[in-house]
């Protein structure tokens, strides 16, 4: 088997962390916005982790599908398929560690019971 090509791997890498850089840029952006405590702002940190979460979900997928273009197209040319293979091994490596978290972390929460209540605020009355 033939080894990624470590200049393939580099461009991967630097566009991997553009996008990354770049969310974590305009992250605070979305959420200055609507902050007008505390509260709202864990709640906007929190949205925007879960549409970081979502989107990388997809680029699984679309790396996935990409994959499989790549093996179709790739017809019997050694190199296109082992290339091919890479990437489908890339993509559902992806979605299968983003899935296996999401799940393990279902289960602690199910497993611990760990709902989110809010307490009571004490009322001071009048005499």
């Amino acid at each position: 088997k033939m080894p990624i090509k470590p200049k393939k791997l580099q461009k991967f890498q630097k566009t991997f962390a553009a996008i990354v850089l770049a969310a974590i840029l305009l992250l605070p952006v979305s959420v200055w916005a609507a902050v007008t405590d505390f509260k709202s702002l864990v709640t906007e940190i929190i949205k925007n982790i879960n549409y970081l979460i979502t989107f990388l979900i997809g680029l699984a997928v679309f790396v996935f599908l990409w994959g499989i273009f790549k093996y179709f197209v790739a017809k019997a040319d050694e190199k296109k398929i082992e290339e091919a293979r890479n990437v489908l091994v890339f993509g559902l490596l992806g979605i299968f560690i983003m899935v296996s978290v999401w799940g393990l972390v279902n289960i602690l929460i199910n497993t611990f019971v760990l709902t989110i209540t809010q307490p009571t605020v004490p009322q001071f009355t009048k005499p």
